[in-house]
């Protein structure tokens, strides 16, 4: 009687994912939440009769929004990419689309692979309606041009300790910034952030806690430059933001 033993290599495919994050809890699976990890991994449960776990590559907060989230997963069996596709899309709500699903190398991961990253942050400067989710709306005068000067600034700061979080474990707050600025269109302000990976390290595959450096920074940005007439005495305005910056100290 012969035996044999067959080891199956699994298959490792990766996700192209846009989200509208409003109805969720943000992207990780909590416990007694929903969120669009669960959302996606209950529907690949339906289409593959297994569980299936994801990784992403980045984890957004409640109520934010993903045009290029990139996840992976792996499965035993080779599937049909274009198939599996459209039945992920015709399982899951319509504020979670699955883009692409492609076979990919074994070595590659959603996060550490990554190269850099973009985030953009809404900034409305009158009360609206419509975009009223995705916006944050500053009821206050703003001064685009100390804004934008600041920005640029952004660009020169390599440790960004000074907008982390007070208390916080965050392990990294180095970011190679490829570029910071604001757009204007019409009534909305568009600050536009992108950071690289820093050489090989994971530095960038470890940013879930600089999301919320990234917050504070808008915000600095938003709120002390802007030289809010009647409220902040004079000079309050990019030499504060540049001492803030250098001297890597929030308080």
């Amino acid at each position: 009687m012969h035996v044999f033993e067959v080891f199956m290599q699994k298959m490792r495919y990766r996700l192209l994912i846009e989200y509208d994050g409003y109805k969720y809890a943000g992207w990780q699976v909590q416990k007694g939440q929903r969120t669009v990890q669960g959302e996606i991994e209950r529907a690949l449960h339906t289409i593959l009769k297994n569980s299936v776990g994801i990784t992403g590559g980045g984890r957004t907060d409640t109520g934010v929004h993903a045009r290029g989230q990139t996840a992976h997963f792996d499965f035993n069996y080779s599937q049909d990419c274009a198939r599996l596709r459209r039945s992920l899309n015709g399982i899951l709500d319509s504020d979670i689309r699955i883009i692409e699903v492609a076979e990919t190398a074994p070595d590659f991961h959603a996060r550490y692979s990554a190269k850099e990253r973009e985030y953009r942050y809404y900034i409305a400067r009158k009360p609206v309606a419509i975009q009223r989710a995705y916006c944050w709306y500053c009821n206050y005068r703003l001064d685009v041009k100390r804004m934008r000067q600041a920005a640029a600034l952004v660009e020169e700061v390599k440790d960004f300790k000074a907008f982390a979080r007070t208390g916080s474990d965050v392990k990294h707050t180095i970011c190679n910034v490829k570029e910071a600025s604001f757009k204007e269109q019409k009534d909305i302000l568009i600050f536009t952030i992108i950071y690289a990976a820093l050489y090989k390290s994971k530095i960038l595959g470890e940013d879930r806690k600089n999301f919320n450096v990234i917050i504070a920074l808008v915000v600095a940005l938003s709120v002390i430059i802007p030289h809010v007439l009647g409220t902040y005495p004079a000079g309050y305005d990019i030499r504060k933001f540049r001492g803030i910056s250098c001297r890597r100290d929030r308080n």
